[in-house]
Protein backbone atom coordinates (compact mmCIF):
# COMPACT_ATOMS: atom_id res chain seq x y z
CA UNK A 1 0.00 0.00 0.00
CA UNK A 2 1.31 3.41 -0.99
CA UNK A 3 2.16 5.83 1.81
CA UNK A 4 0.41 8.87 0.36
CA UNK A 5 1.58 11.36 3.01
CA UNK A 6 5.24 10.48 2.41
CA UNK A 7 4.87 10.69 -1.36
CA UNK A 8 3.00 14.01 -1.20
CA UNK A 9 5.75 15.61 0.89
CA UNK A 10 8.52 14.05 -1.21
CA UNK A 11 6.92 15.22 -4.46
CA UNK A 12 6.58 18.77 -3.13
CA UNK A 13 10.20 18.69 -1.93
CA UNK A 14 11.40 17.56 -5.35
CA UNK A 15 9.47 20.35 -7.07
CA UNK A 16 10.98 22.91 -4.72
CA UNK A 17 14.47 21.55 -5.44
CA UNK A 18 13.86 21.99 -9.17
CA UNK A 19 13.03 25.64 -8.47
CA UNK A 20 16.20 25.91 -6.35
CA UNK A 21 14.12 26.74 -3.28
CA UNK A 22 16.39 24.68 -1.08
CA UNK A 23 15.28 25.99 2.31
CA UNK A 24 11.67 24.99 1.72
CA UNK A 25 12.70 21.75 0.02
CA UNK A 26 14.74 20.76 3.08
CA UNK A 27 11.71 21.32 5.30
CA UNK A 28 9.50 19.16 3.08
CA UNK A 29 12.11 16.40 3.03
CA UNK A 30 12.12 16.51 6.84
CA UNK A 31 8.33 16.19 6.85
CA UNK A 32 8.57 13.29 4.41
CA UNK A 33 11.10 11.51 6.61
CA UNK A 34 8.67 11.70 9.51
CA UNK A 35 5.93 10.07 7.44
CA UNK A 36 8.10 7.33 5.92
CA UNK A 37 7.12 3.79 6.83
CA UNK A 38 10.16 2.16 5.24
CA UNK A 39 13.60 2.79 6.68
CA UNK A 40 15.10 3.32 3.23
CA UNK A 41 12.59 6.09 2.45
CA UNK A 42 13.29 7.74 5.79
CA UNK A 43 17.04 7.65 5.19
CA UNK A 44 16.63 8.97 1.64
CA UNK A 45 14.50 11.90 2.80
CA UNK A 46 16.99 12.76 5.56
CA UNK A 47 19.88 12.73 3.08
CA UNK A 48 17.95 14.90 0.62
CA UNK A 49 17.21 17.35 3.43
CA UNK A 50 20.92 17.51 4.28
CA UNK A 51 21.73 18.07 0.61
CA UNK A 52 19.21 20.92 0.36
CA UNK A 53 20.60 22.54 3.50
CA UNK A 54 24.09 22.34 2.01
CA UNK A 55 22.91 23.80 -1.32
CA UNK A 56 21.27 26.70 0.46
CA UNK A 57 24.56 27.61 2.15
CA UNK A 58 27.00 26.67 -0.60
CA UNK A 59 25.59 25.88 -4.05
CA UNK A 60 27.68 24.04 -6.61
CA UNK A 61 30.06 26.22 -8.54
CA UNK A 62 31.01 25.55 -12.13
CA UNK A 63 32.93 22.32 -12.47
CA UNK A 64 32.16 21.16 -8.92
CA UNK A 65 29.18 18.96 -9.79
Amino acid sequence: MKNQAYYDYAEQAAELEKKQQYHDAALYWQLASGKAKKEINCEYAIERSKFCNRMEVRPFSRGEQ
